[in-house]
């Protein structure tokens, strides 16, 4: 009896030692939420223009929201989804993409640039209607995250493809 009194008060041990890692990670994430929404707040056209605080709230509402819904416990989680709609990337248009990419380029993630950067293309090709951008912006942006990436041919690939519309 002895001995499984002592195996549980370790597992309770090592339980309380993990939440209190979640629930610190928690706090953080907190903290910088309220500290990026009090730095917006009043001042959301001057924020938002600039595509880094853009990109850092998109990334919050779209994947570090849902990392914490995980972390949470589901009945919390239930609170959260039924009281907000977090947007997923089908949400997005292609002009939305172009702009994240273009901040990830900015911030020299260029492998999160290739990802939105290739999202914006795809989704240029399939959208109907008048875009804000063209696909030699955004061929040209990959072009550069390409590059950076190492990926010299693929690169030199996507140039042509530039050069080849500009002769059409």
């Amino acid at each position: 009896m002895l001995g499984t009194e002592v195996e549980l008060t370790k597992q309770l041990k090592t339980y309380l030692e993990e939440e209190t890692k979640r629930m610190d990670h928690i706090k953080k994430f907190l903290n910088l939420i309220e500290s990026q929404v009090s730095r917006a707040k009043g001042n959301e056209e001057n924020y938002f223009s600039n595509p880094i605080n853009s990109y850092l709230f998109i990334k919050h509402l779209t994947i570090e929201w849902n990392h914490i819904k995980t972390m949470v416990s589901s009945d919390l989680s239930k609170i959260i989804d039924k009281q907000w709609l977090f947007p997923s990337l089908e949400d997005y248009i292609g002009h939305d993409c172009y702009v994240i990419g273009r901040a990830a380029l900015a911030t020299e993630d260029f492998y999160h640039a290739l990802m939105w950067l290739q999202e914006a293309l795809d989704r240029l090709d399939q959208e109907n209607n008048t875009t804000l951008i063209s696909k030699i912006n955004i061929l040209n942006n990959l072009v550069h995250a390409t590059f950076q990436q190492d990926n010299i041919e693929h690169a030199l690939a996507l140039a042509e493809e530039i050069l080849s519309i500009g002769n059409q």
